[in-house]
């Protein structure tokens, strides 16, 4: 599994790039031209912060998030997190 930023603002999680564009326009319903996706770097998953919004305080790496995200399992590709929200 893999996090992907398919824009500005967010994040999806999934096996393949194409995947998570193709999950991120299912939810948006935005073209393709709208998404400029890349796959984040080993140290981008280290450094960027992942803050549940259920719990404010309980912050981790986007790299622990991810590790939990896969452990709880689910429906993947799926939405990660946002910058929006």
């Amino acid at each position: 599994m893999k996090i992907i930023q398919v824009d500005d603002y967010d994040w999806y999680i999934g096996e393949t790039l194409e995947d998570c564009v193709n999950q991120a326009m299912e939810d948006t319903g935005q073209p393709r031209e709208e998404f400029d996706p890349r796959e984040l770097s080993e140290f981008e998953l280290v450094k960027l912060t992942y803050i549940d919004e259920d719990d404010p305080t309980n912050k981790k790496t986007f790299k622990e998030a991810l590790e939990a995200a896969i452990e709880k399992g689910g429906t993947f590709p799926r939405f990660f997190a946002s910058s929006e929200f």
